[in-house]
């Protein structure tokens, strides 16, 4: 016995056609295009609402005939789809390597030239103690540092910044807000607070930027007595993020 095939059954569909035989079911349908389309359809229906393997095969085959008298009633051979379906496939894997090479070029130079922009909500405290304490301990110069808050919200308190002041920080000048060319010069957005929303930077992953998330509370006292907790946790954050830039664990 011969191996049976898609291939042999287009032949076999073929010959039927050719006869002319009216008692032939494939040249019936071959003679009829509306009943034809009608089998395609019902049995693209019946396949989608099987419910078992069984099932799957028996109305697959069906449909697989039906497409094949139809393929036949349009002079289209099965090795036009084979041959269309490789192309795809080969497309698919250009475009994949395209894009994979393409993620480790950016990669690569995200890691060439660091920007990290730390934001706070109004970028009077935290997100410039971070900038701060950052650009104090980096020692590499390919990696830069800046900040922002989501809205500028003025000056530091007289108590709040001799309480700064005490632990060898001067936050001096006004503070300054997010703008387009802060957002295009950053390719990592560290968020120093847990009243900054995350979804505000979404657009980061799209660009292959990264954004990260300190929780880290603002002070809640006018005397700034809680600043000194505030700012150990805000400076441990950083020694631990300049550490794994030295290590080259950073990743996106």
């Amino acid at each position: 016995m011969k191996k049976f095939s898609l291939k042999s059954l287009y032949k076999i569909i073929e010959k039927r056609v050719e006869s002319k035989n009216i008692n032939s079911y494939s040249y019936k349908l071959y003679k009829n295009p509306k009943l034809l389309k009608k089998k395609i359809l019902e049995e693209a229906n019946e396949l989608i609402r099987t419910k078992n393997r069984k099932q799957v095969v028996w109305e697959a085959s069906d449909l697989l005939y039906f497409i094949i008298v139809f393929l036949v009633k349009r002079g289209v051979k099965l090795n036009k789809i084979e041959k269309k379906l490789m192309e795809r496939n080969k497309n698919k894997e250009k475009l994949q390597y395209s894009k994979k090479k393409e993620e480790k070029m950016k990669n690569k130079m995200k890691f060439d030239k660091i920007n990290i922009l730390f934001v706070c909500k109004y970028n009077v405290f935290r997100s410039r103690v971070a900038e701060f304490y950052f650009n104090k301990i980096n020692k590499n110069k390919n990696v830069r540092a800046k900040s922002a808050g989501i809205i500028a919200g003025g000056v530091m308190g007289e108590k709040q910044r001799a309480t700064v002041g005490k632990k060898g920080l001067i936050l001096e000048g006004k503070s300054k807000g997010l703008n387009t060319k802060i957002l295009n010069w950053q390719n990592i957005t560290i968020i120093v607070a847990d009243d900054v929303p995350p979804i505000i930077f979404n657009k980061n992953k799209k660009y292959g930027k990264k954004t990260i998330v300190w929780k880290i509370n603002d002070t809640k006292v006018k005397e700034g007595k809680d600043i000194p907790a505030i700012m150990r946790r805000i400076k441990k954050k950083v020694e631990e993020l300049n550490k794994s830039i030295e290590k080259g664990e950073l990743k996106w």
